[in-house]
C-alpha cells in the first residue's frame, strides 16, 4: 500500500489577502488619532490621586488598548497586537486593585503606550509582517517566583523557561537560542553578575536583553548590572504582568532598532 500524501497548502484567495491589506491600510492610516488617544488617555490615569478616578481610567484605557489589539491582530500588525496584548492583559488584572499601581507600574504603562507609537512607525514601514516567536530563559533559585514570572510571560504570548540552577541555565543558552534572560543576583553556586559575564561571552547572546530581578535597587546594585552586561534591573516583589509588559518592551524595542 502507498503512503498517504497530503496535499499542498493551499494559497490564501485574493479576497482574503485584500481584506488583510485594507484592514492594514486603514488601521495604520488612523495610527496618529489612535495614539494621541492612547496618550491622553495614560495621562489621565497617572494624574488620577482618587481610587475612583484612577480606576476609571484604568477601565478607559484598557477598552482602548483592547481594540488595538483586536485591530492590530486583523491588520497583520504583529509586534504592535503583542505589545497591546500584554498591556491590555496588566491593566485588565489591575482594574479593581489600585493599590497595586506603583510609580514602577505606572512607568511600565507610560512605556509600554510609547513604544505602541514606535511600532506604528515600525509597521509603516514594511509591507510583510512576520510574527515574532520570542523566546525567555527565567533564572532564579526562587521556584515560586519562576512559576509566577514564566505564567504571566505566557500571556504575554512570550515562551519561557525556568530553572533554580545557574548551570543548568548556561548549559540551556547553548543548546537552545533565547531572545531575553531575566536574572536575579542572589544565587548558589554562582551570582548573577557572573552569570551576565559568562552568558555575554558565549555566540549570539552579546546583545541580547538581560534584566536582573532582584530584592536589590541601590545604586551600587545598579552600577554592576550594567558593568556587568545587563540592560535594566527590577526590584523584587514585582507585579507578574507588570514585569511581563516591561519583557515585551525590551525585546521589541530591540528587535525594531535593529531592524
Amino acid at each position: 500500500q502507498g503512503t498517504a500524501k497530503h496535499p499542498a497548502p493551499r494559497p490564501s484567495p485574493p479576497e482574503a489577502v485584500d481584506v488583510e491589506a485594507k484592514a492594514r491600510a486603514h488601521f495604520l492610516e488612523n495610527g496618529h488619532a489612535t495614539c494621541a488617544t492612547l496618550r491622553g488617555l495614560c495621562q489621565a490615569l497617572v494624574a488620577a490621586t482618587d481610587e475612583t478616578n484612577r480606576n476609571l481610567g484604568l477601565q478607559n484605557l484598557f477598552r482602548r488598548v483592547h481594540f488595538v489589539t483586536a485591530a492590530a491582530a486583523l491588520a497583520g500588525c504583529h509586534r504592535l497586537a503583542q505589545m497591546s496584548s500584554a498591556l491590555e492583559a496588566l491593566l485588565f488584572e489591575l482594574i479593581g486593585k489600585t493599590a497595586a499601581i506603583t510609580p514602577s507600574v505606572l512607568r511600565t504603562i507610560a512605556s509600554a503606550v510609547d513604544l505602541i507609537t514606535l511600532l506604528f512607525d515600525y509597521a509603516r514601514g514594511i509591507e510583510v509582517e512576520l510574527p515574532f516567536p520570542a523566546q525567555v530563559l527565567v533564572v532564579d533559585d526562587d521556584a515560586v517566583n519562576n512559576r509566577l514570572v514564566v505564567a504571566a510571560l505566557q500571556r504575554a504570548q512570550l515562551k519561557a523557561r525556568s530553572t533554580n540552577q545557574p548551570l543548568v541555565a548556561l548549559q540551556w543558552l547553548k543548546e537552545t537560542r533565547y531572545d531575553l534572560v531575566l536574572l536575579d543576583i542572589e544565587m548558589p553556586g554562582m551570582d548573577g553578575f557572573e552569570f551576565c559575564r559568562t552568558l555575554r561571552t558565549l555566540p549570539g547572546y552579546q546583545e541580547i536583553p538581560v534584566i536582573y530581578v532582584t530584592g536589590y535597587s541601590d545604586f551600587e546594585h545598579r552600577a554592576r548590572s550594567v558593568f556587568s552586561g545587563a540592560d535594566d534591573l527590577i526590584s523584587k516583589p514585582v507585579f507578574p504582568l507588570d514585569l511581563a509588559v516591561k519583557a515585551v518592551t525590551h525585546l521589541l524595542k530591540r528587535q525594531i532598532a535593529a531592524a
